[in-house]
């Protein structure tokens, strides 16, 4: 390759330093006003890294959407557990035969 023509694609970010990128004759990025970096010859802006929080949770977010999440399920597993509490209590023994019907009296 002896000539790379990159000119008005709206490209952004870092320019690579390494391969057909060292040669700043061959390169033409022109028109690319949000690309940064590359060899100096290109005069290129420096990049700008700012640590993005962006598609970051917060410690307080993590925490408030477990609350939410968390209670919830919480409840909902509690009321299994009663309901099926409630239905072993309520279940009566069955009977095999009559004689458990009558008082036992002792003399």
């Amino acid at each position: 390759m002896q000539y790379l023509n990159l000119s008005f694609n709206d490209f952004d970010g870092e320019m690579p330093l390494q391969g057909a990128f060292k040669n700043a004759s061959a390169v033409s990025v022109e028109g690319n006003s949000r690309l940064c970096g590359g060899v100096p010859e290109q005069q290129l802006p420096p990049c700008k890294f700012n640590k993005s929080n962006e598609g970051r949770l917060t410690m307080k977010l993590k925490i408030i959407i477990s609350v939410v999440c968390g209670l919830p399920g919480a409840t909902f597993l509690l009321s299994v557990l009663y309901f099926f509490w409630l239905r072993m209590k309520n279940k009566t023994p069955r009977l095999k035969n009559s004689e458990n019907l009558l008082p036992k009296v002792s003399y």
